[in-house]
């Protein structure tokens, strides 16, 4: 079989790409978009990709129109596949479907979103970690064509994670707190919603503590000028790598504080909404990471967190069930 994977956001680098290589038993056709360092995180894999459309900004009309135009480019000129393998989103699944072929999703974000809204009636199957709100399956008609797995999706991606031993080579410190922004341009971030990064890089500055700060879009880079404890890197990262070699991980969205829980460092989320991901919230049941916008928690439980041992075998536990699923996908289609 010949499977296209899209990878539209830079999670699906770490997550797509060991499902890749597991499945390398079928060809695969990959493309991506100009979004953040999509481009430059495949070059480092090694991955071959197209590149179709890019990021459209927060305006609903613009990343509608973008969403659009992209599905249609997707549609009209990738050449033949299968299957398509993707995070939920409507590009790759209304191509997919336009072109008269199953489309496989993963979601691990049980948030009411467009994206959900408008991909659930295409998607063929849905993969979901056994946290995953039952309800929302329900609302959108989705329990029957789901496939649930053990663990989280970032236990996917660290899976065939083997540590950088360089990778502190590149930066001016050994001993850092890593720390990424919120997503504010992002849909499911309430409208309205501001950062509290300047704030924490005060209070790191104030303890004396070294900060790798990965701003995720180019107007964050400001909240970094006049600190000599910050360093920006000049070119894209390995997050994982980021986040294993770090003192604790705080980011403003889920992704990086779930990986960094996988790795078994110290991690938290200030993600600004009040609503968490049934994910989060099962993390945080764990005692795996903590949720807060309170810069002064936030800072102590960076410096004074225990790190957890990195349960490697773990993760290949869930990638090998993961892939099970999907070769079972991929035979029902066959099938079919």
């Amino acid at each position: 079989m010949r499977l296209w994977y899209d990878f539209h956001n830079p999670p699906d680098v770490n997550v797509l790409s060991p499902i890749l290589g597991e499945l390398k038993e079928h060809e695969s056709i990959v493309t991506t978009r100009r979004f953040s360092d999509l481009e430059r995180l495949l070059d480092r894999r090694s991955i071959s990709y197209q590149v179709v459309g890019g990021h459209q900004g927060r305006s609903m009309l613009a990343k509608a129109a973008g969403t659009g135009l992209r599905t249609a480019r997707l549609a009209a000129t990738l050449p033949s596949f299968d299957v398509s393998i993707a995070s939920l989103g409507l590009p790759s699944v209304a191509a997919a479907r336009l072109r008269g072929r199953p489309a496989v999703a993963f979601l691990d974000g049980d948030l009411v979103t467009s994206n959900l809204r408008t991909s659930a009636p295409l998607v063929s199957r849905l993969l979901v970690p056994r946290a995953f709100d039952d309800r929302v399956l329900a609302r959108f008609r989705l329990t029957s064509r789901t496939v649930r797995y053990s663990g989280y999706k970032e236990q996917i991606a660290a899976s065939t994670y083997e540590p950088d031993p360089h990778f502190l080579d590149e930066l001016p410190f050994s001993d850092y707190v890593l720390i990424r922004g919120e997503a504010l341009e992002a849909e499911y971030v309430p409208r309205g919603s501001t950062t509290i990064v300047p704030e924490l890089l005060r209070r790191f500055e104030h303890v004396k503590a070294n900060v790798l700060f990965l701003p995720r879009y180019p107007a964050e880079q400001r909240y970094a000028t006049g600190w000599e404890n910050v360093h920006i890197p000049a070119g894209p990262v390995n997050g994982l790598d980021a986040a294993y070699h770090a003192r604790a991980v705080l980011t403003g969205s889920g992704t990086l504080a779930r990986e960094a829980s996988v790795l078994g460092v110290p991690a938290a989320s200030f993600f600004p909404g009040s609503t968490l991901l049934s994910v989060d919230r099962d993390m945080i049941a764990r005692g795996w990471f903590i949720h807060s916008r309170d810069p002064d928690e936030l800072v102590r439980h960076a410096l004074t967190a225990e790190r957890r041992p990195f349960r490697r075998e773990d993760c290949r536990k869930v990638l090998s069930e993961v892939v099970h699923s999907l070769r079972d996908c991929l035979s029902e289609f066959t099938a079919g």
